[in-house]
Formats: C-alpha cells, structure tokens, sequence
C-alpha cells in the first residue's frame, strides 16, 4: 500500500503493462516465426538446461517419451554431464544420424569423447564438424586439441596447422594461441612456443608476462623474420606507459629462474623403489614453483 509516488521505481504491474504496451505496437508482434526458427530456437533452449541445469532436472523435463530432436540433445547432455558417456553417445548420434549437415552435433559428440580420455575416437568428429564449417575458429581450436592430445606425433603437427587456421580467423584468441605454444613445444620448438606463449599472455592482458616471453622468443630470430617483428611488435604494445620505445630493442633472452640446487647428498637418481627421503625431497622442492 505504499504511494508509487513516493517510489524511485514503478509498481510491477506498471512496468509489466509498459512492456506489454511497447511489444503489441511492435509491426513483428502477430508475424508468426516459421517453423524451423521455431525449432532453432528449442534446440537452443535444450542446450543451455543441458549445459546450467542439473541433470536430472533436464531428464525430468526432457523424459524419454520425448522423441523430439531438442529432447536426444538435453538428453545426451544430462547424460553427459552424469558421466553416463555410453547414453550420451547414444543420445548425440541419433541427431548425428538424421542431421549429418549439422557441425555443432558432431563437435558435441567430439567433445564427450575427448573430455572422457577417448582422444583417438575424438578426432574423426571433430573433422566432420570442420568439413561442414571449416571458418569455424573453435571447432579449429577444438580439432587442434583432440590431434594434440593424440599418441601419434604425426598428429602433433597436424594441430600446429589446426590452430594457425584457427587464429587467422580469431588472432585475438589467447586460448588458441595458448594451445599453439603446447603443441609446439610438443614437437620441440622453443622459440615458437615462446613466441605463441608471448601472444597468449599479450591477449590474456598480461602484459608484463607478455613482454618477458617476447624478449625470450625474439633472440632466437633473425631481424629480417615475421617472428622477430611480431616478437617486437608485442615488445612495444607491453611497455609501460612511463617508457619511451627504445631505438634498438635488446634482443638477448632473459636468463631462466635459477633454482636451488639440493645438498650433493640428495642428489641422486629416482630409485627403483619409491624411497621415503627421494619423494619428501622432491615435494620440499616443488613447494617453490
């Protein structure tokens, strides 16, 4: 029974009539969606209850009697996210199936796989995805990933070129660049994994890291490279602003953190049997990183 007046908001019931007011005076507001917006838009709905809500809210809501493709997709991810990876997969193939032009399916399908330590399984979807949208700088980044994490090193250098796809589409994706600095290092290439690391904590807004692994990387440069200019480039984006950029950038590697060597005496090689003094030493020193 308060005076509205005295209010610095309106009453409920004014603002809901306010909005209904402007929505029926909108010219969209008795133009039907056509049906497959209308679809779209429950498959989205589907996603976000399978991806926030609890699971078995999501079954309750989406049960089995439900044959409609947005309910196998709130299914599959319940499932998912229940750790039922056998139903999940169940679930996201029946779409796989009968929607084979959909990417978003199979990088689903990809990502069960991969986040359940089945990495070699992972790939083969995750390649769909990117056959049907190949502009796609997650699916990119995803694929990287899956052909990352692979056994075969062969697969390793397939991820390099996955995710320098990837990040001519998106160049300010810190996470893609992030995944290129592990996979180069995977194949033993310092310096353009710290070159990708530099660009990674550049986008992250880190940029006294940035500044740091750019200095690394760029010693291992010619001056006439793209690397040594894209190295200097990050150099001079991450100087302070109190600071002029200096007419000759210092090309030599900052020195690694120097760590503190144990007494001779406990330096030895790792045992054949786990030994009491080897694990609490090497915990003591693990304690400092």
């Amino acid at each position: 029974k308060i005076n509205p007046y005295e209010q610095s908001h309106p009453l409920a019931n004014a603002r809901q009539s306010a909005l209904q007011r402007r929505a029926e005076a909108s010219p969209y507001f008795h133009v039907t969606d056509p049906p497959e917006e209308i679809e779209r838009l429950r498959y989205i709905q589907a996603k976000i209850r399978g991806f926030l809500h609890d699971p078995v809210s999501t079954l309750r809501k989406y049960p089995l009697t439900d044959t409609s493709g947005p309910a196998y997709y709130a299914r599959a991810l319940a499932y998912f996210r229940n750790a039922k990876i056998d139903l999940a997969l169940l679930s996201i193939r029946k779409l796989t199936e009968e929607h084979p032009d959909n990417p978003y399916f199979h990088e689903l399908e990809g990502q069960m796989l991969f986040e359940f330590g089945r990495t070699e399984e992972a790939i083969a979807p995750y390649e769909r995805s990117i056959a049907i949208l190949s502009d796609n700088a997650l699916l990119r980044v995803n694929l990287g990933r899956a052909l990352l994490a692979s056994s075969n090193p062969l697969n390793h250098e397939r991820s390099i070129a996955e995710f320098k796809t990837a990040l001519l589409i998106e160049p300010d994706n810190g996470f893609g660049w992030f995944e290129l600095a592990r996979a180069y290092g995977a194949v033993g290439n310092e310096p353009m994994a710290l070159l990708a690391t530099a660009e990674s904590r550049y986008h992250a807004g880190a940029k006294a890291d940035a500044n740091q692994f750019a200095r690394r990387a760029m010693g291992h440069f010619s001056k006439d490279s793209q690397e040594w200019r894209q190295a200097s480039d990050i150099i001079l984006a991450t100087m302070p602003d109190d600071e002029e950029a200096p007419d000759e950038i210092d090309t030599t590697p900052l020195p690694k953190p120097e760590t503190e060597e144990l007494p001779s005496k406990k330096r030895k090689e790792k045992p054949d049997v786990p030994d009491p003094t080897f694990i609490s030493t090497q915990a003591d020193a693990s304690d400092n990183f």
